[in-house]
Parts: structure tokens; sequence; C-alpha cells
């Protein structure tokens, strides 16, 4: 009755030991893997040398069993066959009927023959059986079904057993020409219980053990099993376990509990004294026969299970579940006693049972019901399958034996009234909740078929998760985005061939059309998780490639662009697209740390980084111009370090720093983020241990926290926001579920979306909330289900003019918008204005402010770029006007070190030759003239308590342009592209301040309109140290002169004292 799953144990005996090692675990039974087989079946026999009581053992194979009112051995030569009521084991793999072979072929409809052989029966009929030494007892574990020591045994017997019949590999092996015995068969002598209770299992070893085959799949029956009732009999359960090594799954209870979700209904469920057919679904499934699948309403005609063709069940589907639906079923009892179907408990009816694919190992083994036969009195613990009935005397029975219905007063099934329980006779879903199917109108014919009428429900996307066209097959993995403006959607999913795995894009216009696979598909990683996102008419996808980096690839006309590889790292995950400063951001997280990555410059911002193992996963967002990330120090031992928090990055610091401390649950593994009407809200979860929170709020006026009761998430958790109703979808499990909050109300979407979500993903188009899952069985699927009524959230409307002592820049194209913003060489942080991420909002916080400059840098950090505006204020607040005669006005030209004379640090600056003459002509340009130019210069450990400017305390440097008793000073280094360089150089550093990182920034003082402007060129810093290492690698001096010298003592004198 056992499919057995092989665990190894200690043995005292080191031969036993290894043999224990070779058995193996099976994860899934192998199905039969083509509609037409022919099978071989070696069957012998096993016995051993001592009785339980150490006395010789009668063979009963050979010698013959005699028990009460029969005589039990091999075959007709064995044993005294003169006796009375002989009953031979052989007649169980021999008889023309009431035979495995005659049973197998039957049930598949002839499409399976099996051959039996007995390699111990010579030609004449006499068996020589193995005899093992000792007691039986010594091979039993009384109290585990793990039989290694017998079976390792009998395998070791079998290496040096002579048989009297020399079979061939090609008669052995014909199923599917492995290398493997096709199934092995242990009669052996002995009780039923333990390791000789009837199961299969598989052997696991490598070598050739008998007519040059391997063991594979092994069936082990007990004598006492086969004379527990009669031979003619005994084919019943030596074909349940035949059946597993065909693929079928146990269909019972081995977890101790006394329900049964099928029973007597199928012969994988119960065995009883004359055997029944499969369920058509197992039939199906074995490649024996096909099923239909109705999904519209109307009358349908059956076949009985016992007619060889036609429909003998239908598929019944509903758009409410992808991998739970229904089969129904026509079955007969058999008029004569050793029919099969003859044990039925109903003269005939239809059965309805229910198929959940999303079941491990899809059996009814372990609790879960992979298969559950619908019967009358459902109780609410429906899964448990324990409901009973009267046996029709004076005891009771499981209530699956009146499952039949068109027969007595059980004359439907189901109920059209979608909120009916499964108290009501309905046909319900795993979770109880109603498909609406209804089937009536039953009517059974003279010529044996049965009709039956169906009612679907008309199922509508307002009430009802609706599937959206075709699953898309052995897909794993998902993400999902949305050309909202097309009403486009794009899925990314992993599929595998031949070992490798594969990203593949998909488009659907949600019309219909269905699905259609957009650009090449690209080579990924195992596991990779990609991402998808559609960013200003452009679709962006992330991914893992082979070498397990972190890749990014835009669609383009002719198909996916070559990836940009991100190669700081490898296994980075949890990829998520962020906008930022007017572009695109990947971000990703390993282990302990986040990274954001400007996927087109390559720059980085600073990491976010935990001091324990694990950062959990991550969520980063952009709030008003600015990111955000909600994180956790997952696995930190101080509670309060484990708390989840959001931090905000400080783009000025280059660091991040938390601004709320989530103390709702103890910590946060996942959660997600939608900013609607200028409002961050999160939805945060640690597992199903804890309740998740919705967190509500803004860094400036705080945040709250609500607990989401009722909900058990144990995995991903998604926000989604629409007309101000905020939608949670959350999976428990495989089990996904969605919820909506309106008028600070929480209300179930329908159901269950469906029970077999392995990851899945969201997205709201229009009024549609679309749902995504990867199946733990069938490849990818989308429902929808409508949003409800809301109200619209209209933000505050924009804020015409800026407030006190503040002033709006307009940036202009190409500059970072999170860059910082000089107001009078001092720098300013800024926020977008009116969420415009271009528009930046400056607080100067003071009167009397002159100019403002921000600077662009190229992916290396290099300054290639300035933009100058004048201030002007009004009496409230600033305006800016953008003077592009003084755009680009300085550039950066490097460091280099003066190694003779007044040796010391040099910075070099550069300023357009033009501009500059037209700057220190007696008109100037623009209303400016050019009165003092040069270079500034601080020690860092002033920068961060001083300005740096031009007569600032703690400020050195020096001028190369000034007016001095009429005589005009110019300093100038060189002349390149039109620009003059100019610098001055830091003197005089002692020893220990050689790795200090000096800053130096160019300035000028100008004239306009009567008073003294000062603008400023871009803070560039380094050390005499990383100058004088960075020439000597480049190899501009030869070893012995005096500038290598130079150089060799700063590079030396700095790493010899670290």
């Amino acid at each position: 009755m056992r499919e057995k799953r092989l665990v190894n144990k200690k043995k005292s005996i080191v031969w036993m030991m290894i043999i224990t090692l070779l058995f193996t675990v099976q994860s899934m039974p192998q199905r039969v893997k083509a509609a037409e087989q022919t099978v071989g079946n070696m069957v012998i026999m096993v016995t051993f040398e001592k009785d339980d009581n150490g006395n010789n053992l009668t063979d009963e194979f050979a010698d013959g069993y005699p028990q009460t009112g029969k005589y039990y051995c091999w075959n007709q030569k064995s044993g005294k066959g003169s006796e009375a009521g002989v009953s031979y084991f052989k007649d169980i793999y021999t008889k023309e009927t009431g035979s495995l072979p005659h049973y197998i072929n039957t049930i598949s409809d002839g499409k399976v023959q099996v051959n039996c052989y007995f390699p111990q029966e010579d030609s004449v009929g006499k068996v020589t059986t193995i005899r093992l030494s000792g007691k039986a007892s010594d091979y039993l574990n009384p109290d585990s079904v793990e039989d290694s020591r017998f079976v390792g045994a009998v395998i070791e017997a079998l290496k040096k057993t002579t048989f009297s019949q020399n079979l061939s590999a090609a008669e052995l092996d014909s199923w599917n020409q492995d290398g493997c015995i096709d199934n092995l068969t242990i009669l052996v002598q002995g009780k039923n219980t333990g390791s000789f209770g009837s199961h299969k299992s598989e052997y696991g070893g490598t070598e050739e053990v008998c007519f040059g085959l391997r063991v594979g799949a092994y069936n082990v029956i007990s004598t006492e099993a086969l004379r527990s009732q009669a031979t003619s009999t005994a084919y019943s359960l030596v074909s349940h376990e035949f059946l597993h090594t065909l693929g079928a799954p146990d269909l019972y209870r081995t977890t101790g509990d006394d329900g049964i979700p099928v029973g007597i209904w199928d012969q994988m469920a119960q065995v009883p004294r004359i055997a029944q057919y499969p369920l058509a679904y197992i039939r199906s499934q074995m490649g024996w026969m096909d099923i239909q699948e109705v999904t519209e309403s109307g009358d349908y005609t059956l076949e009985p299970a016992s007619a060889k063709a036609g429909d003998r069940a239908y598929i019944l589907k509903t758009s409410m579940s992808e991998s739970e639906y229904f089969v129904i079923e026509y079955r007969q009892k058999k008029q004569q006693e050793k029919e099969y179907d003859n044990f039925l408990p109903v003269e005939k009816g239809l059965i309805v049972y229910r198929v959940n694919e999303a079941v491990e190992n899809q059996t009814n083994k372990a609790g879960k019901n992979y298969i559950y036969v619908y019967r009358p009195g459902t109780s609410e613990d429906h899964e448990a399958a324990k409901e009973q009935v009267s046996n029709g005397s004076s005891g009771l029975r499981n209530a699956v034996y009146d499952a039949a219905i068109g027969v007595g007063n059980r004359t439907s099934l189901g109920s059209s009234d979608m909120s009916a329980p499964c108290t009501q006779d309905t046909i319900f879903y795993s979770d109880g909740s109603n498909s609406g199917i209804v089937i009536d109108n039953i009517r059974f014919h003279e010529n044996g078929t049965a009709t039956f009428h169906v009612e679907f429900p008309a199922l509508s996307e307002e009430n009802y998760w609706i599937k959206q066209d075709t699953t898309l097959a052995d897909m794993q993995s998902l993400s999902m985005t949305e050309d909202a403006d097309r009403g486009m959607m794009y899925l990314a999913g992993v599929q595998g061939q031949n070992g490798n795995s594969f990203v593949k894009v998909y488009a659907n216009l949600l019309d219909g059309t269905g699905w259609k696979q957009t650009g090449q598909e690209l080579e990924a990683a195992a596991g990779t998780s990609p991402k998808v996102y559609f960013y200003e008419g452009v679709l962006y996808l992330a991914y893992q490639n082979r070498q397990y980096q972190a890749c990014v690839s835009s669609l383009q006309t002719n198909g996916w662009s070559a990836p940009i590889i991100c190669n700081d790292n490898t296994y980075w995950e949890n990829y998520q697209f962020v906008e930022n400063q007017g572009k695109l951001w990947l971000a990703y997280s390993s282990a302990n740390i986040l990274k954001i990555w400007d996927f087109q410059s390559g720059r980085q911002k600073a990491m976010l980084k935990v001091s324990s193992l694990s950062i959990g996963n991550p969520s980063v967002f952009n709030y008003e111009g600015e990111l955000y990330a909600v994180y956790a120090d997952y696995f930190a031992k101080d509670p309060t370090a484990k708390k989840g928090k959001i931090a905000k990055y400080s783009e000025d610091q280059q660091k991040w720093q938390d601004i709320y401390t989530i103390n709702g649950i103890s910590t946060v593994k996942v959660s997600d983020v939608k900013v609607q009407a200028n409002k961050i809200n999160i939805v945060a979860s640690n597992d199903a241990s804890e309740e998740p929170l919705l967190i509500s709020g803004t860094p400036e006026s705080g945040f709250t926290e609500e607990k989401l009761s009722g909900i058990s998430a144990s995995n991903r958790v998604q926000l989604q926001w629409k007309d101000g109703v905020a939608y949670v979808i959350w999976c428990d499990n495989a089990t996904l579920r969605a919820r909506y909050q309106k008028n600070g109300i929480w209300t179930d979407m329908s159901t269950q979306i469906c029970s077999d979500a392995y990851v899945f993903d969201t997205v709201v188009i229009k009024n549609v909330l679309y749902v995504g899952n990867s199946s733990l069985t069938s490849g990818v699927t989308l429902r929808k289900m409508k949003t409800v009524e809301g109200t619209p959230e209209i933000p505050s409307p924009p804020v015409t003019v800026p407030g006190s002592n503040e002033m709006v820049l307009q940036l202009p194209a190409g500059y970072d918008a999170g860059a910082k913003i000089y107001i009078d060489g001092v720098a300013y942080t800024s926020a977008s204005w009116n969420q415009n991420t271009s528009a930046r909002l400056v607080s100067i916080g003071k009167q009397g402010a002159k100019t403002a400059v921000i600077y662009q840098y190229n992916a290396s950090g290099i300054p290639v770029g300035m933009y100058v505006w004048l201030l002007e204020y009004n009496g409230t607040y600033y305006t800016a006007q953008a003077v592009p005669e003084l755009q680009d006005l300085f550039s950066y030209h490097g460091f280099s070190v003066r190694y003779t004379g007044n040796t010391g640090l040099r910075c070099s600056f550069g300023i357009d030759t033009t501009k500059k003459s037209q700057l220190i002509s007696t008109g100037g340009m623009g209303g400016y003239r050019l009165t003092e130019m040069g270079t500034l210069i601080m020690n860092p450990d002033n920068r961060n308590n001083y300005p740096m400017v031009y007569g600032g305390d703690k400020v050195a440097g020096g001028r190369t342009f000034y007016i001095e008793n009429g005589k005009t000073y110019n300093k100038v280094i060189r002349t390149v592209n039109g620009r003059e360089q100019f610098a001055n150089v830091l003197v005089g550093l002692p020893p220990s301040r050689y790795a200090t990182n000096y800053v130096f920034r160019a300035y000028a003082v100008m004239e306009h309109n009567g008073t003294q402007v000062v603008l400023y060129g871009p803070e560039m810093s380094r050390s005499m140290y990383t100058v004088c290492k960075q020439i000597l690698d480049r190899g501009d001096f030869k070893q012995g002169s005096a500038g290598y010298a130079f150089l060799k003592n700063i590079t030396d004198s700095v790493e010899t004292t670290r």
C-alpha cells in the first residue's frame, strides 16, 4: 500500500552502511512516458533459513504453506499439489483475467502490456527460492518503512544467483530502455509489516545486478499480504504497488488521521478485494486517455469508466482558478463478481471531484487534498474529509461512499449562489469558496451512457478574479510594468531550455489579442528574477547574465540593446528601477548591502549597509526628487537595531540617514511603496507570524502605522493605489489574496486569487487591477478584477511662488537634479518644485544672496559644465535670471606636482580665452567686468566648519589675474583649445600632510552694476601622495632621475607611515 521514501540510517556493520547509501529519494512519481508501452516485471521469491524461533523455515514457495481451509504455494509443481483448496501465487501474474497484466491492460485501454518473468522457475515448473541467512526479523525494521537492510541483502543475493531462466535485457528493460529492470517484484515470505509491508520504492545503486541490468523501481509484497485474501483477488494489492511504478500517486492519507478524500473510487485510494478502475483523471495523467475541458454551460454525455472509448470524463474549469478544477465521470457497478468496479457502493451514478495541481508532489498522502471527491453533508472543516453517513444498518461510514449523484435523493450538485458555503453541497475550491458550477438533470440511458447538464456562473471582473488570456507555460518568476498611455502591459519572466535559462518579455494590449513576445530571448543566470520598467517611452529590462552580473537592456526597434553590465560585483538581486534626478537608476541588493547604479554613466551612490548578514529586501523610492529606502538590519541581535527603518539619501553628505523607525512589527522582510497625492504609503511585513503594517505620511509631518488585521503574509506583499483606495495583495504560502481599503474599511476582493502562487507582481491599468503569478506547476497566469469606485485624490494645487527667502531654479538639460547648488559659493540642497524634478526649490534663509551656480559632472566625477544665475530679491523671495554669457566660465584641468624649487601640489583650472578678453576689457561682457581671478585652497579639516569663499576664514590661495597700482598681472600657464589655464601651488607641506586631500577651487571677482560679485568654480580635492603615486604609475619619470626621486620619497613616506 505504500510508496516509500527511503531514509538513510546509521548501521553497525560497514557493508550495510554502504548498501544503505545506494537508496535514493524520489521527489515525484514517474509517469508512463508514452501512450503505448510494454513493461517488463521480473518476479523473484525470497525466504529465510530460520523461522522466528530459530528453527529451519519451510520454503512456502517451493514446499507450500498450510492455512485454515487453504494451501498456498507458487504453482502446481510446488508443495502438495494434491491438497484441496490449493492457491497458487503465480496466478496473480499469469491468469487471463483477474491478474496484474489483465488489470493494467484493461484500465490503460490496452496501451500498457505487462510481461511477467520468473527466472527462478525451471523448464518443468520447479522454483529455486533465494534463501537469506538468519531469520526474517534480522532484516525487519518494524517501526519504519525503511527497508535498506532487507533489499540490500536481496540485491547482493541476486548478483550471486544462477537463475533457471536466462532472460534477455530487452525483455526486462522494454519500457524505457534506461539500463534498469522495468520493475522488480520481490515476494518475501514473512509478515506484512515494517520493511515487508507492501510498498514500492527505488534502488539507487548503479551496479549491474543481473541479466546485464541495474535495479531501479521495485515492489515488495509479503506472502502474509497475499494470503490475507484469495490469490484470485490478490492481484488488486499487487496492482496498487505496480501502479506506483507506472507513476500513479497514493490518494489515501498516511498522516494518521481518518480522513478519506477519495476512498473506494480509485485503486490508489482504497484496495478492495476486487479491483476498481482508477479515476479517469489519473488514467489521463498516465497517458491512457484524453479528457475534454468544458467551460460553457450545456448538456454533455458520458460513457462509463469501463468503456473502451468515448468521453468517460470532462474537466470543468472556471476563470477563478488555473490550478484547481473539477472532473465529472460516470461509474457503473459491474454485476459479475470478479469484474472490475464490482465493489462500488452504488449501482450507477456520477461522481465529481476536485483536482488541485498546487498540492506538493501531487498526492493525498501528506494530508493536503490533491484529489477530493465531493460527498453529502460537507462540514466546515471540508478538507479533513471526515464526514460520516449511515451505512444502511446500525453503523456509520465515511460520506465519500455516498458521493454518487443522479441517484436517490442526490439528484444534483452545486449552487449558483456564489456566497453559498461549502456546507450547502456546493462544488467548492480548496479554500471553501463556491465555484458557482451546478450539475443537474442527470439521465441514464439504455445504451449505458449518462447525460447531465452543467451550468457555469456568469462571472464578471467587477466581483471575481478573471483570467486574462492564456497561461505562459513553463515560465518562472515574473515582473510587470505598463505603458499607461497605450494600455499596454509588459511581462518579463524566465524559461528554461535544455538546462539553460532565458529571459523573455511579452507584451499584451489587454484587448483579447493575447501575449506577443517582444524582443529576442536573453541568456540569463539560473534563478534570476528579471525586472521590467517603462520610462519616458522606453522599456527597460534588468536581469542577471550567465556570469551573475547585473545587466540592463532597453528595447529598440530591432530588439533588446546590448546589455550595460555592472562590473562591481556579482550575485546581486532584488532589482528595482527608480526615477531620480531626471533619469532612471537601478537599485539592487545582496546580503547586507543596497546599491543604486546610474547604468547610463556607471556612477553609483553611496551604498546602504547594515551590520548583520542581511538587509532584507529593501524597497527604494523617489519622493519629491529625493531618494528613500525601506530596509532592516534583519539579523541584528538587538531587537531595537533590527527594527525596520525609513532612510533618506543625502546628496550633500553622500550617505543614508535614518528618518523613521517602524515599531509595529519586529523587523521588515518585505515592503512595497506607493507615493500618492504627495504622501508616502508603505506596506511592510516580516513573516506569517506578524500581521503586516500600512505606514503613511511624509518626512515633514511624520508617519502613522496601521496594523492589517487578518492578513498572514508568509512571503511577498504588494501595495497598489487607485482613486484614493489602497489595495494590498499578499501571498500566504501559495495562496494569493487581495483586499482594499475605502473610507477606512478593509474589504476582501472576492475569495483567493489563486492557490498556487510561487511569486507574483501587480499593476493597475485604467480601472483594473492585474495580478500575475508564477505557478508552482504550470507557468505564469494573469488575472484581473476591476478596482472599486473611489474618490480621486487631488494633490494640493501647485504653489505659484516660493516662500520667504526661497527661490526656484529651472535646470538646463543634462544637469543632475540631485547635485548641489551653490549660492555665492556655499552649497545648498534643493527639492523638486511642484513635483517637477528639473525645477529646484532652494531655501536660502537670508537676504543679500547674489549668484547661484550648478556644475555638471561626467561618469568619472570630473566637472564638465557650469551654469550661472543672477539673483534678485523682491522683498519676500528671490528670482533667478540665467546668465548665458558666464556658462562654462571655468573648467578643470587636473592636478600635478611642482618637484623643483618651491615644491608643492598644483591644481589647474581654465577660462575661456574669448570670454576672459571681453571680461577684462573696459566695457566688460554682459554687464560684468573681471577685476580679479585665482585659486582658493582649504584644509579639509576646516571644510565642514567654514565656507570656502573669497575672503573667508581658514581659506588660503593665490591670484593669477589682478590689477594693482594701475598694473595688470595675468599669469597663464598655457592656452589649449581656446582656454587659458592657470594654477596656484600649495607649498610647504610637512610629511604628515602628504596624504591630506586639500580642496581647490577657482574664483573670479567681478563688477556688476556697481556692486561686487564673486563666482566660483567646482571644488576639487587631491592629496600630494595620490598625485605623486599617479605620476609614478604612469611612468613619467625614469628611475634615477631627480623627479622620480622626489615623487618616490613622498609616496614612500606615506606608505611607510601607514
